[in-house]
């Protein structure tokens, strides 16, 4: 399983969004935070290249992320 997890700059970043997708371009799952963190969790079924996505949805500033394994 996989946990990505992101940030925002505080005072600056007010709602930060992720989404992920499977290799075939599907959404698997999404989390529009009201903060300026967010984070979303996926056990893979299948092997292959997923894609996620941040965007700052209110505010505007620097946001860093990373991917978990467990």
């Amino acid at each position: 399983c996989y946990w990505i997890v992101a940030a925002g700059e505080p005072g600056k970043v007010k709602r930060l969004f992720l989404y992920l997708w499977d290799p075939k371009s599907k959404r698997v799952t999404e989390n529009k935070s009201d903060s300026e963190t967010t984070m979303v969790g996926h056990c893979a079924k299948e092997s292959g290249m997923y894609k996620y996505q941040l965007k700052v949805d209110s505010g505007s500033g620097p946001y860093k992320a990373a991917i978990y394994v467990k």
